[in-house]
C-alpha cells in the first residue's frame, strides 16, 4: 500500500480516506486503540489502478470479529484479492487522549517515511489477525514508536507500554512539588514528576531515603525489583520513596509528614510491621538535592530527606517492589560500591552519592547522631 502526499495531482475530496493511528499511552490502565481518522491522503491499493480503498458496505466485509488479542478486539477488516487488511483495533472504552492530527509543518517530512511507518503498523496489525499470537506490547512498543518518530514525537510522552501494571498504577499517586528551598509549591502525579522532559524544565519533588540498621550495626540494603520504572535491579538503601500530597504526609514540623510516609513505605515495600518502626524512631538528619536520569524517558529530581533508624525488624519484601534484601557491614558496602564503579554491580545514584559523601561517618556514630543533624542545609549533589 502506497501513500502519496496531499499535494499530489488528482487529489480530490473523493480521496479523503482514513489511516490508522495509535492513540494514548499503552499501559495496563490505558486505552489501546488504532483509530481511523480523515486525512487528505491518496491511497493506491496494490491490486492495480490508482483508486481509494473500497467504500464501507461495498467490497468490505461486514464487521468481522477476528478475536481478542491482549485485551483488544479486531472489529473490521478490508478484503482485497490479495489479503485482508485490518482497519480498526479498539476496546470498548474510549481513548484517554483525543486524536490530534499532525501539524502542517510535519508534512515537510518525506512521504516515504510515513509510508514505512504506516506499513509497519498494518503489518503488525495483520499479524495479529493472522496468527493471533502477537501481543499488545508488540503493537505498542514497535508500531507506536514508528508513528511517533514520523510525527516528530507528537505521541504522548512517557508511554507506559510494556511496564509492570502495578507500577503503572502507582504513577497516579500525587507527589509534593517543591522549590529549590524545599518549600511546597503544589502537587503532580508521580508519572509527571519522573519524566525527564519535566525534570529538564525544573520540576522538583520531595522524597526520602531510609537507612535501617540492626542491633549488629549492619545496614539493610534492598535490590530494586526489575518491575520498577526507574533504576530497576539496582542496589540501594533500605527504602526510598516519596511522601504524598496528603495531610498526614505534608506536616512540616520536624519532618513528621516525611517520617509518616517512610513508615508507610517500609511496610509496603519490605513488609515491616508498622508498629516495629514508628515515625518517632526515625531520625531525620539532613537533606540532599540531586538529579539523575534512569533512561531516555524516566529520571529523578528530588529533595531527599535522610532518615536513620536502628532496630531489629521482621522483613517480608513485596517482590513487585524488592528483588532481594541483605544486611551489610561497612566493608561489605565498600566492596559493593567498588563493584559498581567497575560495572559489575548496579547501585542507585542517590545511594552512591550519600554513601560516598556522608554515610560512613554517620555509620561510625550511630550512638550519637544528634551531633550530625543539619536541618538548615540542603546539600546540592
Amino acid at each position: 500500500m502506497r501513500y502519496s502526499h496531499p499535494a499530489s495531482s488528482g487529489c480530490h475530496e473523493h480521496y479523503r480516506e482514513s489511516y490508522p493511528r495509535l492513540i494514548g499511552p499503552m499501559g495496563s490502565r490505558d486505552t489501546v486503540r488504532v483509530q481511523e481518522w480523515s486525512r487528505r491522503l491518496r491511497i493506491q491499493e496494490p491490486w492495480g489502478r490508482d483508486r481509494p480503498p473500497p467504500k464501507p458496505g461495498a467490497s468490505r466485509q461486514s464487521c468481522q470479529r477476528a478475536g481478542d488479542v491482549g485485551g483488544s478486539v479486531v472489529t473490521s477488516i478490508y478484503t482485497s484479492p490479495l489479503r485482508p487488511r485490518v482497519t480498526s483495533l479498539s476496546r470498548a472504552t474510549p481513548p484517554l487522549h483525543p486524536a490530534r492530527p499532525p501539524s502542517p509543518s510535519n508534512w515537510s517530512r518525506p512521504p516515504r517515511a510515513m509510508t514505512r511507518a504506516l506499513r509497519h503498523v498494518m503489518a503488525v496489525a495483520n499479524g495479529v489477525v493472522a496468527g493471533r499470537g502477537l501481543c499488545r506490547a508488540l503493537l505498542a512498543s514497535s508500531a507506536q514508536r514508528r508513528l511517533s518518530s514520523f510525527f516528530g514525537g507528537e505521541m504522548p510522552a512517557g508511554d507506559t507500554a510494556g511496564l509492570d501494571g502495578r507500577q503503572v498504577e502507582l504513577l497516579a499517586e500525587m507527589c509534593i512539588l517543591v522549590d529549590q528551598d524545599d518549600r511546597p509549591v503544589g502537587a503532580d502525579t508521580k508519572k509527571n514528576c519522573h519524566l525527564n522532559e519535566n525534570i529538564h524544565k525544573g520540576m522538583l519533588h520531595r522524597a526520602f531515603s531510609v537507612f535501617l540498621f540492626n542491633s549488629k550495626n549492619e545496614l539493610l540494603l534492598q535490590q530494586r525489583s526489575d518491575a520498577k520504572i526507574t533504576f530497576p535491579g539496582c542496589f540501594t538503601n533500605t527504602c526510598c520513596s516519596h511522601p504524598l500530597h496528603v495531610d498526614s504526609e505534608m506536616r512540616e514540623e520536624a519532618a513528621l509528614g516525611v517520617r509518616n510516609a517512610a513508615q508507610r513505605r517500609l511496610h509496603q515495600e519490605l513488609g515491616i510491621p508498622m508498629e516495629q518502626v514508628t515515625p518517632e524512631e526515625l531520625t531525620y538528619l539532613t537533606r540532599i538535592h540531586y538529579e539523575a536520569a534512569s533512561d531516555g524517558v524516566w529520571g529523578e529530581h528530588e529533595v531527599d530527606y535522610i532518615l536513620f533508624a536502628r532496630k531489629d525488624v521482621e522483613v517480608t519484601p513485596d517482590p513487585n517492589e524488592v528483588q532481594s534484601v541483605r544486611y551489610v557491614t561497612p566493608d561489605g558496602l565498600r566492596e559493593l560500591l567498588a563493584r559498581a564503579r567497575d560495572g559489575s554491580a548496579l547501585v542507585t545514584p542517590w545511594f552512591r552519592l550519600i554513601a560516598e559523601s556522608f554515610l560512613f561517618r554517620w555509620w561510625d556514630n550511630l550512638h550519637d547522631l544528634e551531633s550530625f543533624k543539619d536541618h538548615a542545609t540542603i546539600h546540592r549533589m
